[in-house]
């Protein structure tokens, strides 16, 4: 008979337990493979990336455009426009216009406008003796101005503000 000498690795038994252990990973492996090809197990894939199909979910941007400072008499017109970036089409809905007083006696005095959307484009004139008579005087009023979307559509809300100084006129 014929001894052979075995190695320090096979007497404390460190390479079975090693060769055990990557052929369970071999198996274990190969047995995954055939659930998933046999459609037994589900398989993580990435988020499709196609249009967003869900309500809420495309950002938009409210900009304001308008005076920043009015006599009594004149008409002040506020422009606003709505923009969806990297998305296809023009957001829908409406926009809330919304003063309100700054300062003096009458802070805190509101009111508000809604306005239809037109090609993602609203515009209100407002004659700024109306915001003197209800402000009971000059001063600062606050103008913030918030898109509403249609329900269940695929825009955000978002929100524009901007301040005006009205001033009574002299003479």
């Amino acid at each position: 008979m014929i001894y052979y000498r075995k190695s320090q690795a096979h007497r404390t038994g460190a390479l079975d337990s090693q060769g055990c252990r990557y052929m369970k990973k071999l198996i274990v492996g190969l047995f995954a493979a055939l659930l998933t090809m046999a459609g037994l197990a589900a398989v993580p894939s990435p988020q499709a990336s196609a249009a967003c199909p869900y309500t809420g979910c495309v950002d938009t941007t409210t900009v304001l455009n308008g005076p920043t400072q009015g006599f009594r008499g004149d008409r002040l017109r506020f422009a606003v426009g709505v923009t969806a970036g990297d998305s296809i089409g023009t957001p829908r809905g409406s926009v809330r216009f919304k003063f309100v007083k700054a300062d003096g006696p009458k802070r805190g005095t509101k009111f508000f406008f809604n306005k239809r959307l037109k090609n993602g484009v609203a515009s209100k004139t407002i004659n700024a003796n109306f915001l003197i008579n209800k402000g009971k005087g000059s001063g600062i009023w606050r103008v913030k101005v918030v898109y509403l979307k249609v329900k269940d559509s695929k825009w955000t809300r978002s929100t524009a503000k901007s301040t005006v100084k009205v001033y009574n006129r002299k003479g």
